[in-house]
């Protein structure tokens, strides 16, 4: 049995070890194989009915084994699972190709496709020439690649989204392209936003990282449900064709959002967010993403070793890091420390700008939130210090200061108890911003905002 609760038959591709998941369509070829050199044909009852048996007996005889997908913790760094019967091994100041030996589980499914085969020596600068974003960008952008590679799913990761935000034309779906490439080849590419969390949660246990296109909005539920699949949690559903009985599924999984427009409303889902923004492509200098992309192949395995190159370097020095600039994605900044340590930069450079691409991002959430935004501009206005009130004297000051232009919206809170609930998801993100929310408690609940920037 897999540690996922799923069961599966383990067994040697060439000469390392790989998970079948008893049912599925790469353990049937398998069995189908095995009987057809006994001479022996498997018909689908047969197929039904070895599996029926495997399974019970995985639940009730076998070992729980973790099971892992493109990449695994190993000793003191990782091991990715190529997809070709070779696995790459990556310890602190180390990068190996694993030919035969390994006995880690990786599952794969039949969208995976195979990563690179790295370079003897790489060259990260060759990945310059196909990223159309600006010098800062690229190093959040290289420490997020390196991260992903560094991180596989078990319950202490917290993945960062990836938000690619630019003008049409800018090369969002083409860099998404460029970075599934890199870290999880899948036949499946760049996908539409799924409508649903059961599809979110059926491609997320089929893919390290999962890409999406043209995002417009996103809803408060689905907004949950990317916090959950950035940070590891559980979803339920009844079970088919049952009255009572729950099926519980992971979520969790590496996420590339992109789109035109400011679609990250939520700021709780923004300070799990990466933004970067594309740069705008001169039509005279424009090349075919056909063109493009073949170059790009042809410099993939340097590129590869390059960023493998990288992981290892940062995993050397993240046991002796210092984080200057926390945040609510810890081991990022984490990441970001020990990447300043191999590039030999000042402590806090790289994560102060990861610091201020938050807070630009927050601040766009910020203002497309109703609420969020008539608080900030009624605090910067009419706030010299503190304000404290009751929920509802907040209520009619809003009303009030703001005349027509929200109250009447779907968003605004209606009631007192309403703009209760929703500053306090407001908090993190208007505390960013210099502005401090505070509940107090007692016989009457008051609600106090500080203008941090008038001290």
């Amino acid at each position: 049995m897999g540690s996922d609760g799923n069961a599966y038959m383990g067994i040697e591709d060439g000469s390392n070890a790989i998970a079948l998941q008893i049912g599925g369509k790469a353990a049937n070829r398998f069995l189908q194989g095995h009987a057809h050199k006994s001479g022996t044909r498997l018909k689908a009852h047969d197929l039904k009915e070895i599996n029926e048996e495997l399974t019970a007996h995985a639940e009730h005889c076998g070992d729980v084994r973790d099971v892992h997908y493109r990449c695994a913790p190993f000793q003191n760094g990782v091991e990715l699972d190529i997809g070709n019967g070779h696995r790459i091994r990556i310890k602190p100041g180390k990068v190996a190709v694993i030919e035969k030996g390994s006995k880690t589980l990786f599952h794969r499914t039949p969208t995976m496709r195979s990563l690179p085969m790295p370079a003897d020596v790489g060259d990260l600068k060759l990945l310059d020439k196909y990223l159309n974003i600006n010098p800062v960008n690229k190093v959040l952008l290289l420490a997020w690649l390196s991260y992903m590679l560094a991180h596989p799913k078990v319950s202490t990761t917290n993945f960062v989204i990836l938000v690619l935000q630019g003008d049409q034309g800018s090369g969002k779906t083409f860099l998404c392209k460029l970075i599934q490439t890199l870290i999880d080849p899948s036949i499946v590419g760049v996908q539409s936003f799924p409508r649903n969390e059961k599809d979110l949660v059926i491609a997320s246990m089929n893919s390290h990282v999962l890409f999406y296109d043209n995002m417009r909005n996103i809803s408060p539920a689905m907004a949950d449900k990317l916090c959950i699949a950035a940070t590891g949690g559980y979803v339920t559903a009844r079970r088919l064709y049952t009255d009572g009985e729950q099926q519980v599924f992971r979520l969790h999984v590496a996420l590339v959002l992109n789109g035109i427009h400011s679609f990250i409303e939520q700021p709780d889902l923004a300070q799990r967010s990466l933004p970067l923004h594309l740069l705008s492509i001169n039509e005279k200098s424009c090349r075919s993403e056909t063109e493009l992309y073949r170059d790009f192949q042809a410099d993939l395995p340097k590129i590869f070793r390059g960023l493998l190159d990288l992981v290892a370097d940062i995993l050397k020095h993240i046991p002796t890091v210092k984080v200057t600039s926390p945040e609510r994605m810890y081991d990022f900044s984490r990441w970001l420390a020990a990447m300043e340590m191999v590039d030999g930069v000042p402590p806090g450079v790289y994560q102060d700008v990861y610091s201020d691409a938050l807070n630009e991002g927050m601040l766009d959430s910020l203002l497309e939130d109703p609420l969020a935004s008539a608080v900030m501009t009624f605090v910067s206005e009419k706030v010299d210090g503190d304000w404290s009130g009751k929920p509802s004297e907040l209520l009619l000051k809003l009303n009030s200061f703001l005349g027509n232009k929200y109250r009447y919206s779907r968003e605004w809170p209606q009631t007192a108890s309403a703009l209760s609930k929703r500053l306090k998801s407001l908090q993190a993100g208007l505390k960013r911003q210099g502005i401090k929310v505070e509940f107090g408690r007692g016989k009457h609940r008051n609600i106090t905002l500080t203008n941090m920037e008038a001290f």
